[in-house]
């Protein structure tokens, strides 16, 4: 109950139950009270509650509330959002028999298509608002701008999706090349003993050296060339040279350089 608003509004001469949901903002007029104030009796009232809960336009505005009975204690009711309710009386069947027993019904029912919406949306606005067509307008407004929102969300989703992929895929830039050169070369001082060693001071097997760790990650990445290396697997690429190991035959040719110098000079 703390959840609703409830009031009853005068229309035509007598009072009808209306509903707002404070959470929403929707508001409710009480089936039951505008098929009796329209002048149904119980029997028909039931009928045509009936018929609208069925309805499968109608009844997706129908809803069920408990609220104070003026008798006492709470009671249920059913009620229909005063967006349907035009609709829903619309579509009310009057018979020949109820044109000629009911004969203001027709001018009646008019009237509570083209007004009573209006009046029980005006019933729960602060004074100098507008009514049910404003109140229509602006939700019209709001789920519009809700679905540009949506929209627009979901196209900046797949453009950052884009972009990321973008980034993962690219090829090394400036910086990233650095530091595989970087990486390279001193795994190849490492490799050839030193830059004090003759093997690094022998251009021939140091090139040698370079080139293998080079095509080491080529192979590691089927690629033609270093630099096709994508910018996302540049870690991946560092740690594949922080683990090179020499093949055996360039690892025994390069103990035999430095051993034979080592030799030579020890034979002077």
């Amino acid at each position: 109950m703390n959840d609703l608003v409830v009031k009853n509004v005068p229309f035509c001469g007598t009072a009808l139950l209306a509903v707002q949901e404070k959470n929403t903002g929707r508001i409710y007029a009480g089936i039951n009270s505008v098929l009796r104030e329209l002048g149904f009796d119980e029997s028909q009232i039931r009928y045509r509650r009936d018929k609208w809960m069925d309805d499968k336009v109608i009844s997706k505005g129908v809803q069920k509330f408990l609220h104070p009975s003026e008798k006492g204690g709470m009671q249920e009711t059913y009620c229909i959002d005063i967006k349907k309710l035009p609709l829903a009386l619309a579509k009310l069947e009057i018979t020949p028999k109820m044109e000629k027993d009911m004969q203001e019904l027709s001018e009646k029912l008019e009237e509570y298509q083209d007004k009573c919406a209006d009046v029980l949306a005006a019933a729960f606005l602060p004074t100098g608002e507008k009514g049910f067509e404003d109140i229509m307008i602006a939700q019209l407004q709001e789920q519009k701008i809700k679905e540009n929102v949506d929209r627009v969300e979901r196209k900046a989703d797949l453009i950052d999706g884009d972009l990321q992929k973008f980034k993962r895929d690219m090829p090394i830039l400036g910086i990233e090349e650095s530091r595989i050169t970087a990486t390279v070369r001193k795994m190849g001082v490492k490799c050839l003993g030193g830059k004090e060693s003759p093997a690094y001071k022998d251009r021939s097997l140091r090139s040698k050296v370079y080139s293998d760790i080079y095509g080491q990650l080529k192979r590691e990445f089927g690629v033609g060339t270093y630099k096709a290396i994508k910018r996302s697997q540049c870690d991946i690429a560092v740690r594949i040279i922080e683990a090179y190991e020499l093949p055996m035959a360039l690892y025994e040719e390069i103990t035999d350089t430095n051993a034979q110098v080592s030799l030579f000079k020890e034979g002077d």
